[in-house]
């Protein structure tokens, strides 16, 4: 719609209007996209956007077809302090991470997903608004069937061990991965951990009833074995001490007796 300031009109002069059709870059965010019934859907492993007023949100929805683990990240512009938050296909919101700090990147390792998820970006920058673009990332991970499944930081929520190795993340600061021991009898079970480049864990053995009787501290991708005794249940818990987003942690079981 046009129309006269303050009902003010001039018949004698024209006024024109320009319009420039443009191809949309679908690697690149299109606004309006501040809610999820107006996503952007990612047709590629990445998207670049921008925040355009101080409560912008930019939701962006991935398409898949089948169970995977996602590494999910974020590389802001220099002034931008990112935030993400991940939502389930019931458009449940079930993680947010903000963690790294403004020009910082904001990783998630291993976010797993069932089907489509939607992604959330704003910035607690504030204003004045970050200048440059961000470019959010979303890598499937190969080979994942071994790695843990989050969010298990809790007992109730343990992973039951998919095998003879796992392997994890320290997915953000003070992250505590718990995994379910199970054994049809009382097992001097045997541990070797080797822990996560450029980070710290601690490793815990417990009881059946949760109570650790065993700790150990893993700098870097150092190896450590021990054995302890395990009866017929307990819980592995996998502490970070020290995050890195990059490289995980793997724990190898086996040669109890």
């Amino acid at each position: 719609m046009i129309a006269a300031l303050n009902y003010m009109i001039n018949n004698d002069e024209p006024y024109s209007l320009g319009v420039i059709l443009r191809d949309h870059d679908r690697g690149a965010e299109l606004e309006k996209n501040d809610d999820l019934d107006s996503v952007n859907v990612m047709v590629d492993d990445h998207i670049t956007g921008r925040m355009n007023h101080p409560d912008d949100i930019d939701f962006f929805l991935y398409n898949t077809d089948a169970p995977a683990l996602y590494r999910i990240e974020v590389r802001p512009p220099e002034d931008m302090d990112a935030s993400i938050a991940f939502f389930n296909r019931k458009r449940e919101r079930v993680i947010d991470v903000n963690s790294a700090g403004r020009g910082r990147r904001e990783v998630y390792p291993n976010f797993h997903s069932d089907s489509d998820f939607y992604i959330a970006v704003s910035s607690k920058t504030g204003t004045p608004l970050p200048a440059g673009d961000y470019i959010l990332t979303v890598t499937p991970l190969r080979n994942a069937e071994n790695y843990e499944r989050e969010p298990n930081n809790e007992v109730s929520r343990a992973n039951s061990l998919p095998g003879m190795t796992v392997s994890g993340y320290t997915s953000y600061p003070g992250d505590k991965d718990y995994f379910l021991l199970a054994f049809n009898s009382r097992i001097n079970e045997r541990f070797e951990v080797t822990g996560v480049k450029g980070g710290e864990i601690k490793v815990s053995v417990t009881d059946p009833l949760g109570y650790i009787i065993r700790s150990v501290d893993v700098r870097g991708n150092s190896k450590i074995v021990f054995n302890e005794t395990i009866d017929k249940k307990g819980y592995l818990i996998v502490e970070s001490l020290s995050e890195d987003y990059d490289n995980p942690y793997t724990i190898i079981f086996g040669g109890g007796k």
